[in-house]
Formats: C-alpha cells, sequence, structure tokens
C-alpha cells in the first residue's frame, strides 16, 4: 500500500516533534542524575523503556502499524535540533526544579541525621555506664580484683585421657 509524499510529511514531522520530547525527557533525567548519581543505572533504563515505547506508539499511531524507515532518522533529527536549540536552558530549569523539589528531602535528612547523632550519643554513654556498673557488681560479687572469664582462660587445660582399644 502506497502512502502519499503529505502523509509521509506529517509522519516525518511528528517522528522528529518525538525526537524533541525525548531530549526534553532525556534532560529532565539528566538532571535529576547530577543530583542523585547512584541512581544512574535506573534512570538510563527508565530513558531505554521510555525511547522503547515511544517508538512503538509512534509506529502503531502514526505509521498505522509500520515504522518506516524515515520516521528513525526523523526522531534522531528532532533530537538533534532540541540538543543544538535549546537543551542547555532545558538543563538549567531542570536541575533547578530537581533542587526545589529534593531541597525539603535533604532538610529532612539532614534533621533526622541530627536527631540519629544525639541518640546515638546518649545511648554510647548509657551502654559505658552499665559496663561500669556491671564491672564493679562483678568484682564486688566474686570477692576479687579480677574478673571471672580471665581467670577461667588462665586456667591450663588437661589433656584427655586417651582410650585403649580392646583386643578383638
Amino acid at each position: 500500500m502506497e502512502l502519499p509524499v503529505t502523509a509521509q510529511a506529517v509522519q516525518f514531522g511528528l517522528s522528529a516533534l518525538l525526537g524533541v520530547g525525548l531530549g526534553l525527557v532525556y534532560d529532565l533525567l539528566r538532571a535529576l542524575r547530577r543530583h542523585a548519581k547512584k541512581l544512574t543505572a535506573l534512570l538510563d533504563a527508565v530513558f531505554c523503556l521510555t525511547v522503547l515505547c515511544a517508538l512503538l506508539l509512534l509506529a502503531l499511531y502514526v505509521g498505522h502499524g509500520q515504522l518506516r524507515v524515515f520516521m528513525i532518522p526523523g526522531v534522531a533529527l528532532g533530537a538533534t535540533a532540541y540538543f543544538l536549540t535549546l537543551s542547555r536552558l532545558a538543563v538549567k530549569l531542570f536541575e533547578g526544579f530537581w533542587q526545589l523539589l529534593v531541597l525539603p528531602w535533604r532538610l529532612l535528612f539532614w534533621l533526622g541525621k541530627k536527631i540519629f547523632g544525639f541518640f546515638q550519643k546518649i545511648a554510647k554513654k548509657g551502654v559505658a555506664f552499665a559496663k561500669k556498673s556491671f564491672n564493679i557488681k562483678e568484682k564486688k560479687r566474686h570477692g576479687r580484683e579480677e574478673y571471672p572469664s580471665a581467670a577461667k582462660r588462665r586456667r591450663k587445660k588437661r589433656p584427655k585421657p586417651r582410650r585403649r582399644r580392646r583386643p578383638g
């Protein structure tokens, strides 16, 4: 089935618009990746799945079930045009967006860290006090200056007697 040239031009234009949209998604994820470097592999996988789904939908709805050869260069051309023109501005906007979005979480994490450090200091002091109290009680209970565990370690182990075999 032949496709008129005007329909092919419309499909090419829509595929170029898809390239611009994929460029925007890439910059959005790139700005997030700069704030959360541990998520790089996950965000790359998300972008690859996005590209796959976008190309599938382009083929199904715009290409009427066919991914035409000129659609892939159209997507590449649209993405290239986007990266050469609007990408720098979009990255700055997306970085500001992620900073505003991440700022409350960073403050909350910082506050939690301070609270955890405070309780950790209290717990260390409590454990040290408990150890000191236990050691004093141990000494009083056994009536000597050394701990019972130290005395057990100093004892020499006796070798076990060997069993003799009975003649058989």
